[in-house]
């Protein structure tokens, strides 16, 4: 590998820890290195920027309710559905959302 190509996977590196404010932590004078998502994976700021837009603007039960910010809400759940199954190269229905 080539001193650039070393260099561009760096600042890529440092790029992505950035959209995660959580690894901007120190722990015992290095930087964080977090591997425990079984339980609770760290979010990148441009979900955590939805989260508190839908949460301040829309706050509603998705697909249950018939009011303005429901339809805003669900609307925004399925295009994010359908962002993802088009991310991931699936079939919408075929792709299985789970929540436990």
């Amino acid at each position: 590998m080539s001193e650039k190509m070393k260099q561009d996977s760096i600042n890529n590196i440092e790029e992505l820890r950035k959209q995660f404010p959580e690894l901007s932590e120190r722990v015992y004078g290095k930087p964080l290195v977090y591997l425990d998502n079984a339980a609770t994976s760290l979010r990148p700021l441009s979900v955590v920027d939805e989260w508190t837009q839908m949460s301040t603007k829309c706050n509603a039960n998705l697909h249950r309710a018939v009011h303005h910010l429901a339809d805003i809400a669900t609307k925004k759940y399925e295009d994010t559905r359908a962002f993802v199954a088009r991310s991931c190269f699936s079939i919408r229905n075929y792709l299985h959302f789970r929540h436990d």
